[in-house]
């Protein structure tokens, strides 16, 4: 197991000021846009229930039942910000709620990296494409550190090395467990990349909650570079709704909030947000949790055993990635019998995603590629 630690003297990991220098200048003197409301976020109102009249929004609901629906949510709903809070174990300044995760990486890299300049970010492929799609649509470069081809590990040597090189890299984006591979990142190899690279660090754990918990939340109050993302949309059923948020220092976190949009949150999400939140729900959805852990197995079993199979990898996630001896062949016969795969084979060879259901579902796969359920 490894300890995680507060950094010694002797280290060189950055302080706060440093990865503030990071951020955009132009970002650093940007005012942050607040509406009139914000300023009541949180306080409780003396009198009457308040009277809205600063956002230039109707005065009556839509049709019956459409309660709220008139008017702007904040920017960060205090309710439901309080409640991520209280599950992540952070304060409420420490967290940016976004819609879904993948807003937080578009944020991040418009926060740290000047549209048309060397400014860079580091991917590491195969891996979640939208860190290097929001980067093009920022103009922003994208410096590649490719995973080992033979166990998807990383090559933090070559990353740290690039990240405190001549390489203008601004942010580093890890994903832990990886998408599309489904392997947990080595967490020491983590660790010496976020306190060694001179650069913002960002590790995506948007599934997380398949696998033992990294302990990585417990780095952030000795590391101000690191930036952990998290989503309601994977473990916890809410992919409809888009919330996912970002986790960092609580200064980092305010000027991301700069870049976000004033209004990004619906009050229909929110609602489902703190209902899916919930003591009771949140049990359900770890009775559900541990099914696709049990699934995971059996499949990996099932299709193991399978000649039409090379390789089922390692997941530490609601899906696996299964090396196939013809990838079209076999992503035809799933389509047949009506069952929507991911082929990956232009990142991977021969290689298709497996998001995992509930078993009748999982056997509905198995069928199709001709593996006997009987026999798992």
């Amino acid at each position: 197991m490894v300890r995680l630690k507060c950094p010694s003297k002797g280290d060189k990991s950055m302080d706060v000021n440093e990865v503030l220098n990071l951020v955009r200048a132009d970002v650093r003197a940007m005012k942050a846009y607040s509406s009139a409301r914000s300023l009541t976020d949180g306080k409780a109102l003396e009198g009457a229930k308040p009277v809205y009249f600063d956002a230039n929004e109707l005065p009556v609901e839509p049709f019956a039942g459409g309660t709220g629906l008139n008017r702007y949510e904040s920017q960060q709903p205090p309710e439901v910000l309080n409640k991520l809070a209280s599950l992540y174990k952070v304060e409420p300044a420490n967290i940016m709620m976004t819609r879904g995760s993948d807003e937080a990486i578009d944020v991040i890299i418009r926060t740290f990296c000047q549209p048309g300049t060397e400014d860079t970010i580091i991917n590491t492929p195969p891996t979640f494409g939208m860190y290097a799609q929001y980067a093009a649509l920022n103009a922003t470069p994208v410096h590649s550190v490719p995973l080992d081809p033979y166990s998807f590990a990383l090559n933090k040597d070559e990353i740290i090395a690039a990240a405190n090189g001549t390489n203008h890299v601004k942010v580093v984006f890890l994903c832990s467990p990886n998408n599309p591979t489904g392997t947990l990142v080595d967490q020491k190899d983590l660790i010496d990349v976020i306190q060694k690279s001179r650069a913002i660090v960002v590790v995506d754990e948007a599934y997380i909650e398949f696998c033992g918990e990294q302990k990585l939340l417990a780095l952030l109050p000795f590391n101000p570079q690191l930036v952990l993302l998290r989503t309601m949309s994977k473990a916890r059923g809410l992919a409809g709704a888009r919330l996912g948020c970002a986790i960092g220092h609580k200064d980092v976190i305010a000027l991301l909030r700069k870049v976000l949009p004033p209004y990004p949150m619906t009050r229909p999400s929110m609602d489902v947000a703190l209902r899916a939140l919930a003591p009771e729900n949140q049990t359900q959805l770890d009775n559900v949790r541990k099914i696709l852990i049990e699934e995971r197995e059996r499949m990996t079993l099932a299709l193991n055993g399978s000649l039409d199979v090379d390789r089922v990898w390692p997941s530490a996630t609601n899906f696996l990635l299964v090396q196939v001896k013809d990838s079209a062949k076999m992503m035809d016969k799933a389509a047949n019998a009506g069952v929507i795969l991911r082929d990956m084979s232009g990142l991977i060879p021969r290689a298709i995603r497996i998001t995992l259901g509930l078993p009748h579902d999982n056997n509905r796969l198995l069928d199709a590629w001709g593996i006997s359920v009987q026999s798992v």
